[in-house]
């Protein structure tokens, strides 16, 4: 018996007795509600350590198989070489490739056979035409699979990346790469190591940062479609350039409200959204940015949103809007919502579909009203909330078409989307007092409805 099927046997034999030590003394017969359950009876009463290393000689027995896989794959692709022609393994049993017989009897993807096909190639020994043993192309490598410490998935993504360098890589500096990456896949997740790997081919091979980096530019891409129940699914390919802006300036939005909802200590003001929606109106909030910010794009400067509804819908917040170039109808009480925000024009249908009005410019808060809005609340007025004012919107605190609300200092607050959206979602109210926002929480919020101190925190100015 070879010693790669002796360790495996040896491996095995481990695991029983491990498992024959850790797990309890068996029932007697078990009862009628427990058969068929001996297995979970038996991992039930093991304690937490002795479950732990049960599961590490699991991984262990993994290991000794895979170190067997990839040979025998190995063997079955040698034997399916093209030159054999019909004399080829795979062909002989029905499959056009090697990959494809493999995937077939292992049931796995193609994928995953070929990956162990080649490392098992990658890492198996050989003869010169005299009979002397040639060493694997990876023996590091090979030697850390054979003796179990290191996993299939972790070698074949070190043996793929020296593999695209070996061209323009130093043979020495491989080589230091290799036992380095070996060494770190013994004790690392194979994520580590493929953010290593990644490390150590920009270092054997610098020449190719920028071919690559130019590769992936060209493959960036945002993709949009609608699902069946409405929603917008947004999906974004980013270069590592365009991906580390948009991140930087997500998370830098997502970061400051964490910060800010760990200091409050007032629970009708604590943040309910989970990390995926605040990244998402994050990024809201950046494109609102955009929209209006003096120093905008030419074409971000005409840019408008717009709501179609009829007026009895957007007085009465009951029934349907429509945002133009999206498909899903959002509701009325959205849309009223939406057309407190500055950065929309409400076109006002009749029961003709006849144009009753188009919101005019006098609606908006202007850039100097904006300003003096900013130099108050400091940025979303929201008490706590650390979005600066380029992230808000400026909102209508007695609507403008609703409550015929004017577009004066006194009646506008800054808010950023999320709580923009809380505001009309849970029916918060808003007054100013001495030129500072209160927030006047909804009875199922506090039974007592006491207002909360917005906007920016001032001290009075002394007297001279």
């Amino acid at each position: 018996m070879n010693e790669a099927v002796e360790a495996l046997s040896e491996t095995v034999a481990e695991l029983a007795t491990s498992w024959q030590q850790a797990a309890p003394a068996p029932f007697a017969p078990f009862p009628g509600e427990h058969a068929g359950r001996e297995l979970e009876a038996e991992l039930e009463g093991m304690t937490d350590a002795t479950l732990i290393h049960t599961l590490e000689q699991l991984q262990c027995v993994q290991r000794a198989t895979d170190a067997l896989r990839v040979r025998v794959a190995a063997e079955i692709g040698h034997r399916s070489r093209p030159e054999l022609g019909p004399e080829r393994l795979c062909t002989k049993q029905g499959s056009t490739s090697a990959p494809g017989f493999l995937a077939e009897v292992m049931r796995v993807p193609v994928g995953e056979a070929a990956k162990l096909q080649r490392l098992g190639e990658r890492t198996a020994t050989g003869l010169s035409f005299t009979g002397a043993v040639i060493r694997p192309p990876f023996p590091a490598v090979a030697a850390a699979l054979a003796e179990h410490l290191i996993g299939t998935d972790a070698a074949a993504l070190i043996v793929r990346m020296l593999e695209a360098v070996a061209p323009r890589a130093d043979h020495e500096h491989m080589r230091a790469a290799e036992d380095a990456l070996v060494a770190a896949a013994a004790t690392l997740s194979v994520a580590d190591i493929a953010q290593l790997c990644r490390l150590w081919r920009d270092r054997l091979d610098q020449d190719g940062i920028r071919p690559r980096e130019d590769e992936l530019r060209r493959q960036r891409a945002l993709t949009r479609r609608t699902t069946a129940d409405g929603m917008i699914e947004l999906h974004a390919s980013c270069d590592p350039e365009s991906g580390g802006v948009l991140l930087t300036a997500i998370d830098a939005i997502v970061s400051a409200q964490l910060h800010a909802n760990r200091d409050n200590t007032d629970p009708a003001l604590v943040d309910g959204r989970d990390l995926a929606a605040m990244r998402l109106d994050a990024l809201v909030d950046i494109a609102r940015h955009g929209l209006g910010c003096d120093n905008a794009q030419p074409a971000l400067r005409g840019a408008t949103l717009m709501v179609t509804t009829t007026l009895g819908e957007l007085t009465s917040g009951i029934g349907s809007a429509q945002i133009e170039g999206v498909a899903e109808c959002i509701s009325a009480d959205s849309a009223r919502r939406l057309a407190a925000s500055a950065d929309l024009i409400p076109a006002v249908l009749g029961g003709d579909s006849e144009l009753l009005d188009l919101g005019r410019t006098r609606r908006h808060f202007s850039r100097a009203q904006r300003r003096a809005l900013a130099l108050r609340d400091g940025g979303c007025a929201w008490p706590g909330c650390p979005h600066p004012p380029g992230y808000t919107q400026a909102h209508h605190i007695s609507w403008w078409k609703r409550d015929k609300g004017r577009t004066d200092l006194s009646n506008g607050v800054l808010l950023c989307s999320g709580h923009h959206h809380r505001i009309h979602r849970d029916g918060w109210q808003i007054q100013i007092r001495r030129n500072v926002p209160w927030f006047i929480p909804p009875p199922n919020v506090d039974p007592d409805r006491t207002p909360r101190r917005g906007g920016r925190i001032q001290i009075d100015t002394l007297a001279g």
